[in-house]
């Protein structure tokens, strides 16, 4: 049997396996997403492990590893072997690890989805805060509902810093520097190049931003009696500082 039939047979093998699961893992963070249930997120963890177990098989990586990609003479087949080869190299951990990662992955998400800020000691919505910051002019509730949204760090905190304790701990283990590095490698991206791509996009824009930026805040500091130098995160429309001011863009 030639390489690329021994390759066109494991991806066969693979798939019958792996796309039912994919299948369903998306539904049920789907699920978990929109009811955000303790059952709906142990769903997500247990197909996550399913999943990542079946990447994590030494015998099929080594089988991978064993491919040259110009042995299997088609390219849409080298790219086929690229991604699993890349799937597999970055679950190459103990069952043990895979199970811890799917636990703390999905409990961080649940924290984000179920958390309610606290505005004058009532739990809320993210859309009420959302609509504050656009409408307010109340400088004091603006401050409570900005610092009421992040306070969902406190709860995921401890979490998140075991996840990315864990994660380097794993990439190292792996040949790599951090999981970062990692990461960046699986997603097939080039660390310089990125960051030489980022940085001329920062130049081009940076000239633009400064003006815009300029411009909206004096609006604001006449809006809400500030000085420029004394306005903060919560004088701002929304949470994150990612969206145009109302009424700057008509995009119908």
């Amino acid at each position: 049997m030639t390489r690329r039939a021994e390759f066109e047979a494991f991806l066969e093998r693979y798939l019958k396996i792996v796309q039912p699961l994919e299948h369903e893992h998306a539904l049920a963070v789907w699920q978990m997403e929109t009811e955000g249930t303790p059952a709906s997120g142990e769903r997500v963890a247990e197909l996550g492990v399913k999943l990542d177990t079946i990447h994590a098989n030494t015998a099929d990586f080594a089988f991978l590893r064993g491919i040259e990609p110009s042995e299997l003479d088609d390219p849409a087949l080298a790219r086929q072997w690229l991604l699993l080869h890349n799937a597999y190299l970055g679950s190459q951990m103990s069952e043990e690890v895979i199970e811890e990662l799917n636990r703390l992955e999905v409990a961080i998400s649940e924290a984000y989805n179920n958390y309610r800020a606290e505005l004058h000691g009532e739990p809320v919505s993210d859309n009420v805060i959302d609509d504050l910051l656009l409408h307010s002019t109340d400088v004091a509730d603006r401050k409570e509902a900005w610092e009421a949204s992040k306070r969902v760090g406190e709860e995921v905190r401890e979490r998140l810093l075991e996840l990315v304790r864990l994660r380097n701990r794993e990439a190292k283990r792996l040949g790599f520097s951090d999981f970062y590095e990692l990461s960046l490698t699986l997603q097939e991206m080039d660390e310089k190049r990125l960051f030489a791509l980022l940085e001329d996009l920062r130049k081009q824009a940076e000239p633009l931003w400064n003006d815009y930026r300029k411009r909206l805040d004096a609006r604001l500091s006449e809006r809400f009696g500030t000085p420029e130098e004394s306005l903060r995160p919560w004088h701002y429309s929304n949470r994150f500082f990612q969206e145009a001011e109302p009424g700057e863009l008509n995009l119908d």
